[in-house]
């Protein structure tokens, strides 16, 4: 069974806003470099100039659970209603959090 990772990463828009990005990838290089080059140009929350798209925490997981959590933790975000949902699985925040907790199996505390 192959193992993939559940992430975490952030980038600052061209309005000064945090914008968080939950997503799965099987290669975090190779899907960084793809972050960087589509944000700079989104039609929503583009990432302001000179920045680049940071991961801020990633665990590998089977392809089933990274996908669960995913989900989970996107729902999660939502409810509490702290940050504004955009496409491509972002939340954008109008200052940086300090921190996000994540429930996998345990809870995980993600410093931001």
């Amino acid at each position: 069974m192959s193992k993939e990772y559940l992430y975490i990463g952030h980038y600052i828009d061209v309005n000064n806003k945090y914008v968080l990005k939950v997503g799965t990838t099987d290669n975090p290089k190779r899907r960084q470099k793809q972050h960087n080059r589509y944000y700079p140009n989104a039609d929503k929350h583009p990432m302001k100039q000179g920045t680049t798209f940071q991961y801020d925490w990633k665990h590998k997981l089977s392809h089933a659970n990274t996908l669960k959590y995913e989900t989970l933790i996107k729902e999660d975000i939502k409810a509490a209603e702290v940050a504004e949902y955009v496409a491509h699985d972002r939340f954008v925040f109008e200052k940086k959090p300090d921190k996000i907790y994540l429930q996998i199996r345990k809870t995980w505390e993600v410093e931001l």
